[in-house]
């Protein structure tokens, strides 16, 4: 009689050390990709700013530029999660609402 082998941690990242291994390279690469776009976009922004209010004073100046810094900030670290979230409600959802088969 064959022995069952019982289900741990170590059983299951053995079998998907492939998969694991893919998932966190994909999650390196688009959190680089990430911090280079927002960081361009945070920068070609704060110029903007700064050339557009070049005749207003400069309290009023830096007060813009960090406003406009935090709109940066909020699009990269906080609309992705509410995006998550938003996803998997729906999912949720559509889940919870549908008929099931055996009728």
């Amino acid at each position: 009689m064959d022995e069952v082998n019982p289900f741990t941690i170590k059983t299951l990242l053995g079998a998907n050390k492939l998969s694991i291994a893919f998932t966190w390279a994909l999650v390196v690469a688009r959190r680089i990709y990430d911090t280079r776009a927002f960081g361009k976009i945070r920068v070609n922004l704060g110029l903007s700013v700064a050339q557009k209010l070049a005749h207003l004073p400069i309290s009023t100046r830096n007060a813009r530029l960090d406003m406009s810094r935090e709109l940066v900030d909020f699009l990269e670290k906080d609309i992705p999660p509410l995006m998550t979230a938003i996803i998997q409600l729906v999912a949720a959802l559509v889940i919870l609402t549908k008929p099931s088969g055996s009728g």
